[in-house]
């Protein structure tokens, strides 16, 4: 039961090896994803009584 005690990812880099020479390139990658997609969204005027119409 201890291993679920360790936060998610902690034996990841054991286990695959070249994750970490390729970690900064993924994880840039993901927040431009993630900025690009913040940058494309419209936000809308909706309120909860909108979305329970």
């Amino acid at each position: 039961m201890d291993e679920l005690e360790e936060p998610i990812g902690t034996n990841l880099q054991d286990t695959t090896g070249n994750l970490s020479s390729y970690q900064e390139e993924v994880y840039t990658r993901l927040f431009t994803l993630i900025n690009e997609v913040r940058s494309n969204t419209i936000p809308t005027e909706l309120t909860q009584t909108d979305l329970d119409e």
